[in-house]
């Protein structure tokens, strides 16, 4: 301020002095928010002025490039019709632990099964929040309910066979790799 210019405040600082941006928090609770946005029907721009905000700022907050103030995401709940733990419902465990807590030396709760399984999930298959979010199955949602119920049902239950069958597919494929090893190992061993 030597120039005599005012400046903006800048982004808090951590205990260390380092700037804290946003994290993979501020990133799930925006993929949510786009979710449920997207579920809806609204686009960007409608939602920013529901919000009286730009569309460029939902688009921030979406991206999880900056954060969203606890009035702010009270108000976003309201617009979107959901409770605020909406928001936090299903993070995983790894992304929770982006930010240190100081914790009491006793145990508050044990880790539940639904984390621990959480967290094995990289296998490449995609978890059951990665699905929701992905654009295809919100589009098939949207398309699904423009359905009469009689087709609905009728799709739901193509959608059940399709899935049981390739399950099928490739249980029977996981069967027949171990035969065939097998089989290639003893044909080596009798020559």
């Amino acid at each position: 301020m030597e120039d005599g210019t005012a400046r903006s405040p800048s982004v808090a600082k951590g205990r260390r002095g380092k700037k804290m941006g946003a994290n993979e928090i501020d990133q799930y609770i925006g993929s949510k928010i786009r979710l449920r946005r997207t579920m809806l029907g609204i686009s960007q721009q409608k939602l920013g002025e529901l919000l009286s905000l730009t569309f460029q700022q939902v688009q921030k907050y979406e991206r999880g490039s900056s954060r969203v103030g606890g009035s702010r995401l009270f108000q976003i709940a309201q617009v979107l019709e959901v409770p605020i733990s909406y928001f936090f419902d299903g993070m995983p465990q790894k992304v929770q632990r982006v930010m240190p807590v100081r914790r009491p030396s006793y145990r508050l709760s044990e880790p539940s099964d639904a984390d621990e399984i959480q967290e094995k999930s990289d296998d490449g298959t995609f978890s059951d929040d990665q699905r929701l979010t992905k654009r295809e199955t919100l589009e098939l949602a949207r398309n699904y309910y423009d359905l009469p119920p009689n087709l609905r049902r009728t799709v739901l239950s193509l959608c059940r066979t399709l899935a049981k069958e390739t399950q099928l597919v490739d249980a029977d494929a996981t069967k027949r790799k171990p035969r065939s090893a097998e089989k290639t190992a003893k044909k080596q061993g009798k020559k």
